[in-house]
């Protein structure tokens, strides 16, 4: 049942992102030195982020690259709102800061 459930999910969004709104952002960090040390060695923090959304769901994917080189995983998540006869139901699940 889980597979099914899963695999339905997944077709559910594949099938939503061809009419979502794709957005798309790069930030940009350069963190000076240690002041006790050399200011000549800078590093680098930079972010990408990915958001496919609609009106009734949406996911979103955020990469870290670190020092320039390393690019990983930071948070994602998905959402998906359900209208009620009372307001609305709001499901999220992922990971994420904050």
């Amino acid at each position: 049942m889980k597979k099914i459930v899963a695999a339905a999910a997944a077709g559910l969004m594949l099938a939503g992102a061809a009419f979502a709104d794709v957005s798309f952002s790069y930030t940009g960090k350069a963190i000076m030195g240690d002041t006790t040390k050399s200011f000549t060695k800078a590093t680098r923090n930079d972010c990408l982020a990915l958001t496919l959304s609609n009106d009734v769901a949406g996911v979103k994917c955020d990469w870290d690259l670190n020092g320039g080189d390393k690019m990983e995983l930071d948070e994602f998540y998905a959402w998906m709102d359900f209208a009620l006869p009372v307001g609305a139901l709001e499901i999220t699940s992922g990971k994420w800061n904050g």
